[in-house]
């Protein structure tokens, strides 16, 4: 008896860098905003530009990482037979629900077909008046995202990917991708 061989190590290989990437875009963000003033980064200082595009690689990665995950899905599903239409069900569930897994899916294929992120992620500042701190984090810039040719017609997708900061909406967008996942683990496909 032969067993049939899994892809579940490379989806979960993936997983993994995109992980990495994840903490990766944590520690650069701790680096940026705790090495500047509460309202110090700038975009005209270099500096702060490096680190900016620094961030933005990495996210780069992310989205890669994270839509390798998607592809691999897609593939154990278009192999199998009969063809399995799970994979496409659960991509078409997430758009109908203007969820951030189809967002990213078309934010990474923007990125990589159609134009490159840069440096206009954009800063957002928050001040909490009740203790007297502030925080920064880099955010997507939804005037930019409007830009872009997959996203013109896709205001949800813009809204969700500007909904919080880059580190919230990847850690989401990575939860969501594992939920997907065990989805797909339970019902034997993966």
């Amino acid at each position: 008896m032969s067993s049939k061989p899994t892809i579940r190590p490379h989806i979960q290989w993936k997983c993994d860098e995109a992980q990495f990437y994840l903490v990766q875009l944590k520690k650069v963000s701790a680096q940026v905003f705790h090495e500047t003033r509460q309202f110090g980064f700038t975009w005209g200082n270099r500096e702060h530009q490096g680190y900016a595009r620094i961030f933005l690689f990495l996210f780069s990665g992310f989205l890669s990482a994270f839509r390798c995950v998607t592809f691999y899905l897609q593939e154990t599903c278009r192999r199998m037979e009969p063809p399995s239409q799970w994979y496409n069900k659960q991509t078409a569930l997430a758009r109908e629900n203007k969820g951030l897994l189809a967002a990213f899916v078309l934010l990474r294929d923007s990125d990589v077909h159609k134009r490159t992120l840069h440096p206009a992620a954009g800063v957002t500042n928050r001040i909490d008046f009740a203790t007297k701190t502030a925080s920064s984090e880099f955010t997507l810039n939804a005037n930019d995202l409007r830009t872009l040719e997959a996203l013109k017609s896709e205001e949800w997708a813009v809204k969700a990917l500007t909904s919080a900061s880059v580190i919230a909406i990847s850690e989401k967008v990575l939860e969501e991708l594992k939920v997907v996942i065990e989805l797909g683990v339970t019902e034997r496909l993966i």
